[in-house]
């Protein structure tokens, strides 16, 4: 194993998510024994634990440390001054209201719970996430589906908001059940990054944005100025077009927190299409894009099935092992108070 955490392109997504818990546990095993873990005392023990389970750990120190701070964990000082690895308590509380938002809408009887998701399809087969809303000469997937199988999907080749939001409201709005939920695992996808103005944009869109949200202005403002009452709003509350359409109709989008991405039965359904087209030969996007559906169409529901209890399961896992860490943590905030 050369990579810990970070390189998972060609590794299930149960076993990141797996290996994310272990890592936590161990976490909170050191927390539990009020000792103050370094990064050092990460590495060895995790690396001990590799060889126990027959893997070989490659992995140089400096690579896991940056794969430490890739997922959020860092030296954080507790009030008395001293430092110990923990992760950024905004990303925890992120995590643990998401998951404690989703535990309750599976409590609902009857609550359907969906997953959205966009791929980029070329003969690299790697199918990545797109970073951003742009015009790129490739071939995309918008992917729908639940518990229960394959709900809709678009293909299309160009990434922009007008495609995402026609195919949203005029397909995806009609396939799902009244009051569902949508999670989404794309960045891009997110509500927060809709509505988004930057330094780089134009006078009168800064104009048009601030208008839109109802935030009071003036054009006799310089540019600077109008920046400025933008970045005073909350980003968290921003709305995209698609979210105010579905929440209008009884639905919520929520988004994976950072993380945790790979928290979707969609990572499963990537990982069974990379598996099944690991020994193809070289193909065109054209009959790529039939082998992908051919292959998404023929699993049977049960499958489907199997990756959504999978999903709970380490939902359940993951929300009860960072309420134990928030615990276990008190005693180091008791101790230095």
């Amino acid at each position: 194993m050369k990579s810990f955490l970070s390189n998972i392109n060609n590794l299930p997504s149960t076993w990141f998510l797996t290996e994310w818990i272990n890592l936590f546990l161990l976490l909170k095993y050191f927390y539990l024994d009020k000792k103050f873990p370094k990064y050092t005392d990460l590495y060895l023990t995790l690396k001990k634990d590799f060889e126990k389970r027959g893997l070989t750990c490659e992995i140089k120190f400096e690579k896991f440390v940056e794969e430490l701070n890739l997922i959020g964990l860092t030296y954080q000082k507790i009030p008395d001054g001293r430092s110990l690895v923990m992760e950024n308590p905004e990303v925890t509380f992120k995590r643990v209201l998401y998951l404690n938002k989703i535990k309750k809408v599976r409590a609902i009887k009857g609550k359907h719970v969906y997953y959205l998701d966009v791929r980029i399809i070329d003969d690299t087969c790697t199918f990545k996430k797109p970073e951003a809303f742009t015009n790129i000469d490739k071939m995309l997937l918008y992917t729908v589906i639940s518990s229960r199988g394959l709900v809709a999907t678009f293909f299309c080749n160009k990434l922009t908001l007008d495609t995402y939001n026609n195919w949203m409201t005029n397909v995806v709005l009609h396939q799902i059940e009244p009051s569902s939920v949508i999670v989404v695992n794309n960045k891009i996808l997110a509500s927060s990054q809709y509505n988004i103005v930057t330094g780089l944009d134009t006078k009168q869109n800064m104009l048009k944005w601030l208008n839109n949200n109802n935030i009071p202005c003036s054009s006799n403002l310089l540019k600077a100025e109008l920046y400025e009452l933008i970045s005073r709003y909350p980003k968290t509350i921003q709305e995209s077009t698609v979210e105010r359409i579905f929440m209008a109709k009884g639905h919520v989008i929520y988004q994976l927190p950072s993380g945790i991405e790979t928290l979707t039965p969609i990572e499963m359904m990537w990982d069974l299409i990379r598996e099944k087209l690991q020994n193809k030969e070289t193909f065109d996007c054209y009959t790529l894009k039939e082998l992908i559906l051919t292959i998404i169409r023929k699993e049977q529901s049960q499958q489907f099935s199997f990756w959504g209890l999978k999903i709970i399961d380490l939902e359940n896992q993951i929300f009860k092992l960072d309420l134990e860490i928030q615990e276990a943590l008190e005693s180091y905030l008791e101790m230095s108070s």
